[in-house]
């Protein structure tokens, strides 16, 4: 059986991006905007003193674009293996692509105002800016979760390891995106530390205390580790 990976992508970096271009130009799209958002962003957090809770104001965008740039490229290359019908695969497509730009676009307009732009509902304008921010990841979290129901109602021809690689990573990554819904419950993240307690470089994980982005971060990103293991486990 497939495991719906080209050999011959595996080969050079510059051949899997041709080949993630070939699978879907739109999230490869959006993938490479990403990773050049975050190679801007990193060059702002050079120039731009700015701090927000102790941190460079552009460090969430640098994250948030790196890893939506993650996202958008998995499943980018996974989609076209997964048998859906043209017109399923197309409107994920655009859901996804669409969602991640006006999420990444919102986190960037908040640390270019010097604002925090999660649990933000200082004025007005920051309390619509969150409550769209959430509205299009859970628009995001239910369309990977419409597509884990699709191959679990009608599996795809893949190698039986690659396939329970993609099953557990897509039921992973949505059980780990509503936990989401658990931060904001509790207005914050941090677990018996303050918000603006120390972190770790980049991460920003919290050295005194508990820190449910821990494993809502792991979580997520059993997205791209679960299926290439599966993959791995297929050789």
């Amino acid at each position: 059986m497939s495991t719906g990976f080209a050999r011959p992508s595996v080969g050079t970096a510059r051949t899997a991006l041709l080949e993630l271009r070939d699978r879907n130009r739109i999230l490869f799209t959006v993938a490479l905007a990403q990773f050049g958002l975050a190679a801007v962003f990193t060059v702002l957090m050079a120039l731009d003193g700015r701090t927000l809770l102790g941190r460079n104001v552009w460090t969430k965008p640098w994250k948030f674009a790196t890893s939506i740039a993650i996202f958008t490229a998995t499943v980018g290359w996974i989609l076209p293996s997964l048998s859906l019908a043209d017109r399923v695969e197309q409107r994920v497509t655009y859901v996804i692509a669409a969602a991640m730009t006006i999420e990444i676009t919102l986190i960037a307009t908040q640390a270019a105002r010097g604002v925090a732009s999660h649990f933000n509902t200082s004025t007005p304008l920051d309390t619509t800016i969150f409550t769209i921010m959430g509205a299009t990841i859970t628009v995001n979290t239910l369309v990977v979760g419409y597509v884990l129901w699709r191959i679990l109602r009608d599996p795809p021809a893949l190698a039986p390891a690659y396939l329970w690689g993609l099953r557990l990573g897509m039921f992973v990554f949505f059980v780990a995106s509503f936990e989401g819904w658990l931060t904001v419950a509790r207005d914050g993240h941090a677990v018996g530390a303050p918000a603006d307690s120390a972190g770790r470089t980049l991460l920003n994980w919290s050295l005194t205390g508990g820190d449910l982005r821990i494993a809502h971060f792991i979580g997520l990103h059993s997205h791209q580790v679960l299926p290439l293991t599966g993959y791995v486990a297929t050789r």
